[in-house]
């Protein structure tokens, strides 16, 4: 009984000491250009090549700019993001079918890359 009772315990204790994921995730080089590539041919569009929004229909559909400080607005998570990928939003097409769930994060921590410290 102390035995299982130990066991346990040690369980717990390992299951509690596992770090946390990075709060700031990278992406390798191979990563980055799959996720270039998505969001060139997924994104442009409306998003502008710098994610800035700064297109014909990006200005019609007041796209957010992915570069400013403001963005994302506060509140809005990375879960936030991801559904709004998946599902699409107004004017924005749904994905979720398009893409998959690594690929989707993949574009979340690119359009985070495009804000200039």
């Amino acid at each position: 009984m102390k035995l299982l009772v130990l066991v346990c315990v040690l369980s717990v204790g390992v299951v509690f000491s596992v770090p946390a994921q990075k709060k700031d995730p990278k992406l390798d080089n191979t990563q980055i250009a799959k996720t270039k590539e998505i969001f060139n041919a997924r994104c442009v569009r409306c998003h502008g090549i710098d994610g800035k929004g700064e297109t014909e229909l990006g200005a019609r559909l007041h796209v957010p700019d992915f570069t400013a400080d403001a963005w994302p607005e506060p509140g809005v998570t990375d879960a936030d993001l991801a559904s709004t990928i998946r599902t699409g939003r107004d004017e924005m097409p749904a994905f979720g079918k398009k893409l998959t769930r690594d690929e989707i994060n993949h574009l979340i921590i690119y359009i985070h890359s495009l804000r200039k410290p």
